[in-house]
């Protein structure tokens, strides 16, 4: 009985609503619509549906637009630290990122240096960051600048030892430069494939035509750098001319100290092969004019001497060669034995300005070595072998190979690499050099490297 009187208390005002309602239409409404009039509202009626339809759409791109980018909103430090929103895919961000790019590397690496029986062994733990930025103002101009691990006082090596009970570590600048590629010059001669002029703190030009034996990777001279690369023969023959001014050190009241080189050879791929077998072969000439390095203290900085193997006369401001004239030849021919990439160079150096009193005449470097395979994406490996023997005065030692034994000049020795790709962005390699001096005590170094290097 209650269920029914409640049912009768819901019911009864619906009925009641709807008996109204029902009352109220057919009131305002004609007691009879033609067919053609009930059409015409059904299509009025669809369009607003459709508009509103039309506009609900609009709605929800334009809040899955805001959401996608506040998704991808980061912070970058720019001049103004104003945090920048990344548009999403498809449309162009602020003006200022465009030629906008960024990179580096990050390696792990342990090393152990053993050199006598009486010597204590020495076991360490090293790593080094380099992130490079660059912008390309325009086609023909590009900016960058580099920052790296390493010391104010070595020119040579971007490592950063783990010591220092948890002391902060130095981010110093290693590149910073602007780089002109003058395009207008190719309206002269159609076979000019690559001119640039570069200012500033940059990247050896003439390491591509080197070995360690001269200029250590990691050398980042100072000043002006230009180079040219023509080709003839649909790209066969390739000549080139590497030239540099480079500033070492401006004194106040002393005489400053440069060096000037010029290197030029050429490159060549041999016809008869097919794109995937030919024969590549690079073949340079050197020449690096010193002025006043070897003398008024200029290879010393902040009271550390540059020396590195370099005969110094006692505790002079001198060093014995007195002037550095560096003549070098390199050569090296790349070449496939079946799949596997085989790379062979020859490296010779003799310094002809030479003035110590050395009757064994120790002015001469040389440097030769086999390479195997070229470690490019993941599962690829290569190993390296060499062989380097550098007089005391054949090259300026604050600049050559920083590693080999306990680095640069009066050192000969053998090298040995092995590497393998973990991922195309991740590299494992094991390094070994086993290297004694030219002079003095004839005592080995033994040093051996296990390096984990990440390219991002």
């Amino acid at each position: 009985m209650k269920a029914k009187i409640r049912r009768s208390a819901i019911l009864g005002p619906f009925l009641c609503y709807v008996f109204v309602v029902s009352k109220a239409a057919l009131a305002e409404s004609p007691a009879y619509l033609p067919p053609s009039d009930l059409a015409s509202r059904f299509e009025k009626l669809e369009a607003q549906i459709a508009a509103l339809q039309k506009q609900l759409a609009e709605q929800d791109r334009r809040y899955v637009k805001e959401i996608e980018g506040l998704k991808q909103q980061i912070e970058i430090k720019g001049p103004q630290e104003k945090p920048v929103y990344l548009p999403p895919g498809g449309e162009a961000g602020p003006k200022w990122l465009e030629g906008l790019s960024m990179g580096g590397d990050s390696r792990l690496r342990y090393e152990a240096i053993e050199r006598n029986e009486t010597a204590r062994e020495r076991n360490r733990f090293r790593y080094r960051l380099r992130w490079k930025i660059t912008k390309q103002l325009s086609e023909d101009l590009d900016l960058g600048f580099r920052l790296v691990n390493g010391s104010t006082t070595d020119p040579t090596s971007t490592n950063q030892t783990m010591t220092g009970d948890f002391t902060y570590k130095s981010f110093l600048l290693d590149q910073a430069y602007v780089k002109y590629r003058p395009s207008f010059l190719s309206d002269f001669t159609p076979f000019l494939e690559k001119s640039e002029i570069a200012g500033g703190k940059f990247e050896n030009p003439f390491l591509a035509a080197s070995s360690g034996l001269v200029w250590d990777a990691d050398a980042m001279p100072e000043g002006f750098a230009e180079s040219f690369e023509f080709g003839f023969w649909e790209g066969r023959l390739k000549p080139f001319l590497n030239l540099g001014q480079y500033l070492l050190q401006e004194n106040e009241t002393l005489a400053d100290a440069e060096v000037y080189g010029v290197q030029t050879g050429l490159r060549w791929n041999s016809p008869g092969f097919s794109k995937e077998a030919e024969v590549q072969a690079t073949h340079a000439f050197a020449y690096y004019d010193y002025s006043d390095y070897g003398r008024d203290s200029n290879f010393l900085v902040s009271g550390t001497s540059l020396a590195r193997g370099n005969t110094r006369i006692g505790s002079s401001p001198v060093l014995a060669a007195g002037d550095f004239d560096l003549l070098q030849i390199y050569n090296e021919i790349r070449f496939k034995a079946g799949k596997l990439p085989v790379r062979v160079f020859a490296d010779f150096a003799t310094n002809l300005a030479d003035q110590a009193e050395d009757p064994l005449g120790r002015n001469v470097g040389y440097e030769y070595g086999l390479g195997l395979g070229e470690a490019k994406k993941k599962g690829d490996w290569e190993a390296l072998y060499y062989y380097a023997y550098i007089e005391p005065n054949a090259v300026v030692g604050a600049f050559n190979e920083s590693d080999f034994g306990t680095g640069h000049a009066d050192k000969r020795g053998s090298f040995f690499q092995l590497g393998y790709k973990l991922t195309d962005f991740l590299k494992l390699a094991f390094k070994a050099h086993f290297v004694n001096n030219i002079t003095g005590a004839d005592d080995e170094t033994r040093r051996f490297q296990t390096d984990l290097e990440w390219v991002f």
